[in-house]
């Protein structure tokens, strides 16, 4: 008995740290706008660090919480997402991203980057907890949503003989539909599923010099719809979490930080050299 008592006093100890690595990311926090869309042949890689806050009202049997708090965000050492971006025209390209919580996709058309009258990309997506590593093996493929998004750079620095520095303004604005994981500590932790349509936006500057690329947005969304939340319970043995009895929630921000690489593929090989054609024949001799 003693050493469960222990056993249980430790793992109360280390499971902040616990949560916080497997917490790192979140399937609520949608994929960063993109940025212009490149010429076609640019390839684009990148990892993302993500800090999610929220205003929420909990309650449990262990008790309640009002106010802002983390909601499955933080800042960590390891990328919380890794992805890639490849610019198949001028005006289309695809990306995908892999992180410890979600993983989506993502397909953008528009006028792209130097196109007038300002660079402009509609957004399909998706994003799913199907192939995450750090997901409770009873919450996989629980956590997916969809998204439409328009997006809209405005030009504020342009490239000259000095610096070949490109910076442009980030606006979007755009809805989704999914089912979400929250997770937040009130004396034990207290995790949910819920269902919830979003209106979303984002704020920020990107930034492009080289082959380098980086963005820092602010992302904000209002919850305009959710269904009922569904309580769960930790998957730890002996641990002890907080069975949620209501959980409101009606808007928050992420703070997003990419940094990337862009690279373009070579281009195509010239035509193989063929002999000049033959004069025309001069008129009169056949």
């Amino acid at each position: 008995m003693a050493f469960r008592m222990k056993a249980h006093d430790a793992f109360k100890r280390s499971a902040p740290a616990a949560c916080f690595l497997v917490a790192a990311a979140c399937a609520s926090v949608p994929s960063a706008p993109g940025g212009p869309l490149q010429r076609a042949g640019v390839v684009q890689f990148s990892e993302t660090q993500i800090y999610d806050i929220s205003r929420i009202q909990i309650e449990t049997d262990q008790g309640s919480k009002q106010g802002f708090a983390t909601d499955k965000g933080g800042l960590a050492m390891l990328p919380i997402r890794l992805g890639g971006r490849v610019a198949a025209t001028d005006w289309l390209d695809a990306a995908g991203d892999w992180g410890l919580n979600d993983s989506g996709a993502e397909v953008r058309a528009g006028l792209g980057e130097g196109m007038r009258p300002l660079p402009l990309a509609f957004l399909i997506g998706a994003r799913t907890d199907a192939i995450a590593p750090a997901v409770s093996h009873r919450l996989t493929g629980h956590q997916n949503e969809i998204r439409a998004r328009l997006e809209a750079y405005p030009t504020l620095l342009h490239p000259s003989a000095a610096s070949p520095t490109r910076i442009h303004l980030v606006l979007a604005l755009g809805a989704s539909h999914g089912r979400h994981y929250h997770s937040f500590d009130v004396r034990y932790q207290a995790s949910l599923l819920r269902d919830e349509d979003r209106v979303e936006g984002a704020l920020g500057a990107d930034l492009r010099r080289g082959h380098f690329v980086g963005s820092l947005l602010v992302m904000p969304y209002i919850v305009a719809r959710a269904s009922a939340p569904i309580s769960l319970e930790c998957d730890f043995g002996d641990c002890i979490t907080a069975r949620v009895l209501g959980y409101q929630q009606t808007f928050g921000v992420a703070i997003v930080l990419s940094l990337g690489v862009a690279l373009r593929q070579p281009p195509p090989s010239p035509p193989l050299e063929t002999s000049p054609p033959l004069p025309s024949p001069v008129p009169g001799l056949w």
